[in-house]
């Protein structure tokens, strides 16, 4: 049985003897065996924890945009390797993580720069430059006695994106504002259908003459959530703060 805890107490006890502390009731104290019987909520929180690990590491690891340089740095530099023929050191963290969020979370544009020029444009970008920058002189802007600005671009500073869409879509329901949001949507199977098909799973249909968007049965429906949250596991528990921490 997977136990959770707070200084060796469960969370249920930690929680009941805080709203008990004033008290005397011996109840506080005791074990609560909440967890012990329903090993569901145990995997449905565990499951929000790697989702809140997840969330909190993308935004420690975007602001300062170590990671982000890193990625923009380390690709300029096999570019330059590859085209000496010098041999290519490899950055296995790294590469994966640029895999899971997509060359345009690093890179204006489908394609990495490709001389050291654009790299720096692209550097420049990232970080909230406007490309209204790189115009001619007397096309740009100018300020006071005549002096060229620099311009900021309203995109704003590039940041990581969350992964893992279907896993956050089912965290976001145990939060308490989501409980408790009297207009909050029901989730019935087309909702659940729709959130498959946002996060890119792709449904296929077994007939010809079948529909782009096959209707699932309530099993079948089960069976497919419950395996795009098993493969969304390894971008939930990628360690963005040691990535950070090695950036």
């Amino acid at each position: 049985m997977v136990t959770v805890k707070i200084n060796d107490v469960d969370i249920f006890t930690a929680s009941r003897m805080a709203l008990n502390r004033s008290s005397r009731n011996e109840s506080a104290s005791r074990s609560s065996s909440f967890l012990l019987h329903n090993p569901l909520f145990c995997g449905l929180w565990i499951h929000y924890a790697r989702v809140l690990f997840h969330q909190t590491g993308v935004r420690y690891a975007a602001r300062p945009g170590a990671v982000l340089h890193a990625v923009q740095l380390y690709t300029a530099v096999r570019q330059q390797q590859q085209e000496h023929l010098v041999p290519v050191p490899e950055w296995p963290d790294l590469d994966r993580l640029l895999a899971m969020q997509g060359l345009q979370a690093f890179f204006v544009g489908t394609e990495p720069p490709a001389s050291l020029q654009a790299h720096f444009k692209n550097y420049c970008m990232s970080r909230g430059v406007s490309p209204a920058n790189w115009l001619a002189a007397a096309n740009r802007r100018k300020g006071k006695q005549g002096k060229v600005l620099l311009q900021r671009s309203r995109a704003g500073i590039r940041e990581l994106k969350f992964g893992a869409p279907v896993s956050l879509c089912c965290a976001a329901r145990m939060e308490k504002r989501a409980i408790e949001e009297p207009t909050r949507r029901a989730w019935n199977a087309e909702v659940m259908q729709q959130i498959l098909q946002t996060s890119g799973w792709k449904i296929k249909a077994k007939a010809k003459a079948a529909p782009e968007h096959p209707t699932l049965t309530a099993p079948q429906l089960v069976h497919y959530v419950a395996h795009v949250i098993q493969t969304e596991m390894p971008d939930l528990v990628f360690d963005y703060f040691a990535m950070h921490k090695m950036a």
